[in-house]
């Protein structure tokens, strides 16, 4: 007996394609999710590691702030007010050991510059009967992490720059007296900078009874977090320093909208927040913050 081969009707089909739709809408959906966690997992594990970079390398140098060898303070030497022809490294108070000011410059992406100095360390230091001079110890060390001997004083500027081929978390370093300064690349991935500066006697500097040590910077002045009163510091009062970095790394995915926020330091009143630029770039990256505080000697 000979069947009739009919085939499929419309419904039939139209049941295929609906069914066939749904699965690769679930393949695409899969593969989507897929690249975008590849994406996320790969420049999370790239932040991760320049966090740990930037937090041990920022933090050792800034433990440096303000120190004094032996032998200087033996010889009741200190550090000189100073006028530099680099402009980067002018305006020093004297016993002045650390400085914080809003960039001006237009690759900076509004972060603050942080100046510091220090002197070396030497092998006669440690024996508190030499006459100085002499070999540096590794005690104290410079951008690049080389000793610094105990003749130099030590001048470093950490800033951000979010343009060209070297840019990031810079580190510039000069020692007094040479006015030839040169740069290293802390991390590649840093974007921003916000410092902190404060006292741990509490209060404002050279005022009482504020609610909290730390002041933020506006221009050139320090303002106090829960206001927007200035504060005419004396630098020498300053031992306390915080800072936050915010990291972008290319995760080759949308990840956040444009304008989103992150914080930087939730009791800040005045910009406690780093705002995601209106560029794709910065939208497609994972993001992260550093956040850390160091007390510095600062004792002079």
């Amino acid at each position: 007996m000979i069947r009739e081969n009919r085939g499929f009707n419309l419904i039939e089909l139209m049941i295929s394609i609906l069914v066939a739709s749904i699965i690769v809408a679930g393949l695409y959906s899969l593969m989507t999710s897929s690249v975008v966690n590849f994406g996320i997992s790969k420049g999370s594990a790239v932040a991760g590691a320049s966090v740990r970079r930037v937090d041990s390398t920022f933090n050792d140098l800034l433990f440096q702030t303000g120190f004094m060898n032996y032998n200087r303070v033996r010889t009741y030497a200190y550090f000189h007010q100073r006028n530099n022809t680099n402009a980067l490294f002018s305006g020093w108070g004297e016993n002045q050991v650390i400085r914080v000011q809003q960039d001006t410059n237009t690759d900076s992406n509004g972060s603050d510059m942080l100046k510091i100095r220090f002197f070396g360390s030497s092998v006669e230091d440690n024996t508190h009967n030499g006459s100085g001079g002499g070999n540096a110890d590794g005690y104290v060390f410079d951008c690049q992490g080389q000793p610094v001997p105990n003749t130099d004083e030590m001048e470093l500027i950490f800033y951000v720059r979010t343009k060209g081929n070297s840019k990031g978390l810079i580190c510039r370093q000069m020692v007094i007296g040479s006015n030839t300064a040169s740069d290293v690349v802390i991390d590649p991935n840093v974007i921003h900078m916000r410092v902190q500066v404060g006292t741990s006697i509490g209060g404002a500097v050279g005022q009482t009874g504020a609610q909290s040590a730390f002041y933020r910077v506006e221009g050139n002045a320090l303002k106090a977090i829960s206001g927007s009163s200035s504060v005419l510091p004396d630098w020498k009062d300053i031992n306390l320093l915080r800072y936050a970095l915010v990291l972008s790394v290319p995760a080759g995915q949308k990840l956040v909208k444009r304008g989103a926020e992150f914080p930087l330091f939730p009791d800040d009143t005045g910009t406690p927040k780093y705002t995601v630029l209106s560029t794709a770039a910065d939208a497609n990256n994972v993001h992260r913050v550093i956040n850390g505080s160091v007390q510095i000697i600062n004792k002079l």
